[in-house]
């Protein structure tokens, strides 16, 4: 399991009763889980503060920037700070491997 819509939306800054999102939230945070597993071939752990933490992140990203077009520089990159949690959880032994699930 991954960080809870409610968490996200918390995190996104998003009112509990503004639902028109949830299934986008919802998504994107499903999303978030994926890239973080295949990117650090790492089992995503909801115990792990880092991973959850990238997750939000992620989240948070991707739901500021969905347009298909923008004016601004360098917005469809992923921050440095994602990357650098990111990095260190494929490179630190304290998380399992997806095969070691």
């Amino acid at each position: 399991m991954a960080v809870t819509l409610a968490d996200l939306k918390t995190y996104l800054r998003v009112d509990e009763d503004i639902t028109e999102d949830d299934a986008l939230i919802e998504s994107l945070g499903a999303a978030a889980v994926s890239y973080i597993e295949q990117t650090t071939g790492k089992a995503f752990n909801d115990k792990s503060d880092l991973m959850c933490l990238a997750e939000k992140m992620l989240v948070l990203h991707w739901y500021e920037n969905r347009s298909t077009f923008t004016t601004r520089t360098n917005v469809n990159e992923i921050p440095d700070s994602i990357r650098m949690i990111i990095t260190h959880i494929a490179l630190a032994q304290a998380y399992a491997g997806i095969e070691e699930e």
